[in-house]
């Protein structure tokens, strides 16, 4: 019986890295070069951010905190495919009750919600409530390769260590 390798990851992490030695607070893997833009932008420029910057979503910000999210995928499905004008503003279309985390937060607390809610970026706030970065499933990921790699540098008992 065929196993698929990615369950088989998740189900260990979840089980033993995330509920255990994870406790790094998530503003260790956050991204604080955060593109931001007001709910008055409009779509077209919107995409122009994401292109020049590199990114697949833009926080839409008042005042410092987060009120939304747009993504690569929303400006597909809630614009392009409906026919909209892409000069309509960006708080027409966007992500409006998003979920954030906290600069304190674990990242094992994080992840849970971000399974939990099927979601891949989560804006990170301050105490104030301002934003403060974002962190996505890939930064997620790569905290996760990197507790693997440290875990497979354990030499095994009887073993001599293996040199990288």
């Amino acid at each position: 019986m065929w196993t698929c390798p990615i369950c088989c990851i998740t189900t260990y992490l979840s089980a033993n890295i995330l509920n255990s030695s994870m406790t790094v607070k998530i503003v260790k893997r956050m991204r604080d070069e955060t593109i931001t833009a007001s709910p008055q932008t409009s779509i077209k420029e919107i995409a122009n951010m994401m292109a020049e910057h590199g990114v697949g979503c833009v926080i839409i910000t008042h005042m410092e905190s987060p009120i939304g999210i747009i993504t690569d995928r929303d400006i597909v499905l809630r614009v392009v495919a409906k026919g909209k004008n892409y000069d309509i503003l960006v708080e027409e279309v966007m992500t409006k009750d998003i979920l954030v985390a906290h600069e304190n937060d674990q990242i094992r607390d994080v992840v849970k919600i971000m399974r939990e809610k099927s979601i891949r970026r989560i804006p990170v706030i301050d105490n104030n409530g301002n934003l403060s970065g974002i962190v996505t499933f890939d930064d997620i990921f790569v905290e996760l390769a990197d507790e693997i790699f440290n875990l497979s540098r354990i030499p095994r008992a009887g073993m001599p260590p293996k040199t990288y």
